[in-house]
């Protein structure tokens, strides 16, 4: 049987240094990238800070698809000539929230409307969520977000645009 500390005292001391330096950047270069990846899968968010409050049971995956797609919203309303938002906090309005399961398809439905003081934005956010990801009776929009109604707004110096995949969809 062969021991690594017979292998090891045969190496000169150099050889280890070189060895134990080479682990040690691999393993700082691994810590790194461990965490630096980003924390949404989907990239970077408008984190909405109330989710729990409003919406019950709602997946961590959809609660970061909403956060990304809340800033592409943003960042597609923001004038060009201003800076363009990398992430912030948004809240849901109060009594806004709508949230539905259908047993018979297994799907919870609903909306909310947030909104993004920093930026003086509100969005409608409609979705379904199921804990089958390949439930069948999905309507193929599991996530839109769109411009609120004239009676929703309450920031009235701002213009909202709606994306341009849900312009035929019927954005509010």
């Amino acid at each position: 049987m062969i021991r690594l500390g017979d292998h090891w005292s045969r190496i000169s001391p150099r050889a280890r240094l070189i060895v134990i330096v080479i682990i040690f950047i691999a393993l700082i270069a691994g810590a790194t990238m461990w965490l630096s990846r980003p924390v949404n899968p989907y990239g970077s968010g408008i984190t909405i800070a109330n989710y729990d409050q409003y919406v019950k049971d709602f997946p961590a995956d959809r609660r970061q698809a909403v956060d990304a797609q809340l800033l592409t919203m943003a960042r597609y309303n923001t004038p060009k000539d201003a800076k363009a938002p990398t992430g912030g906090t948004a809240t849901i309005r109060d009594k806004s929230a709508t949230d539905q399961y259908n047993a018979t398809t297994n799907l919870h439905t609903g909306s909310f409307i947030v909104d993004i003081p920093a930026l003086k934005q509100s969005y409608v956010v409609q979705y379904e969520w199921s804990l089958d990801p390949s439930n069948p009776n999905y309507s193929g929009y599991p996530l839109a977000i769109h411009c609120p109604t004239t009676n929703d707004v309450i920031y009235s110096d701002t213009t909202c645009k709606e994306l341009p995949a849900f312009t035929s969809q019927g954005g509010q």
